[in-house]
């Protein structure tokens, strides 16, 4: 894992070009748990950061988030739709969530929260205030509730499992090393990896700011000068969890190591993963 053009798909390539290495997505970030709406944001409405109202709003932007990457991305229109296909990726990946879902919504119940009420079309207003209900199709009507949150882990955990361990017949996948890319934070890698169970380990890969920055203003991702690029990456450090870090499932490697002296950096990754 890696913030922005850290190299991290270099180590990736290298681990999936072993006979050894599996790579589920074929190439594809699992995106799935670290993007706004993702299985990270969820977890945190549904447990740490629990509001009723926020909980219903967090269930229904995964389902919509889900939904996207799964879909392929769409460039000739205006503007593109980006999707990553996991539905065509992942053969089980349509069923799972369908049923991720399912798990984690206790009940239903129709009810229109602050969230919705800022957002009425006038006709909309006059219907609330005249005691009817809202038809736009942009309010739901019947809000998700969800389970508790040892329930919510329980099934976070199945998820995953069922998207890349698990057969359509519920069997065990038998792979030595299976490869996910960009799968959790950068910044809090034990905690946003939970789902993927105690064995997991994580490389986080590192770059020299310098080159990140010129990566970036190659490619126009990004605007001003080095002197405001230097602030963002030090507002970024100081939200690294370092007891994370320390974790011993967690090796960091830096890009230029890993180019520069491959041999020394290769054997280095291929001893932290005893392969």
């Amino acid at each position: 894992m890696g913030p922005a053009n850290t190299g991290s798909g270099a180590i990736v390539e290298y681990l999936c070009s072993r006979s050894d290495g599996y790579d589920p997505l074929k190439g594809q970030e699992f995106r799935l748990i670290q993007e706004r709406d993702g299985l990270s944001s969820l977890h945190r409405s549904l447990t740490t950061e629990f509001h009723c109202d926020d909980a219903m709003y967090a269930l229904i932007a995964f389902e919509n988030l889900a939904k996207r990457l799964g879909k392929n991305s769409r460039k000739f229109r205006i503007p593109p739709r980006l999707g990553y296909g996991f539905s065509k990726r992942i053969p089980s990946y349509d069923k799972a969530i369908s049923q991720f879902l399912k798990d984690i919504t206790l009940s239903t119940i129709g009810i229109f929260p602050l969230q919705d009420l800022l957002r009425l079309s006038t006709i909309d207003w006059i219907r609330v205030k005249c005691g009817g209900f809202p038809r736009s199709a942009n309010i739901i009507r019947q809000k998700p509730i969800p389970v508790p949150p040892d329930e919510f882990m329980k099934h976070a955990k199945k998820l995953i499992s069922s998207l890349f361990f698990e057969t359509h017949e519920g069997e065990k996948i038998k792979k030595d090393l299976m490869i996910f890319d960009q799968c959790g934070s950068f910044f809090s890698p034990i905690s946003s990896t939970q789902y993927f169970g105690e064995s997991r380990k994580i490389i986080l890969v590192t770059r020299d700011p310098c080159d990140v920055f010129a990566s970036q203003r190659r490619k126009s991702n990004i605007s001003g000068s080095a002197e405001d690029f230097a602030r963002y990456q030090a507002g970024l450090a100081a939200h690294v969890v370092k007891s994370e870090w320390r974790d011993e499932r967690v090796l960091r490697v830096a890009f230029e190591d890993f180019v520069l002296n491959h041999d020394q950096g290769r054997k280095k990754i291929c001893d932290y993963l005893e392969i």
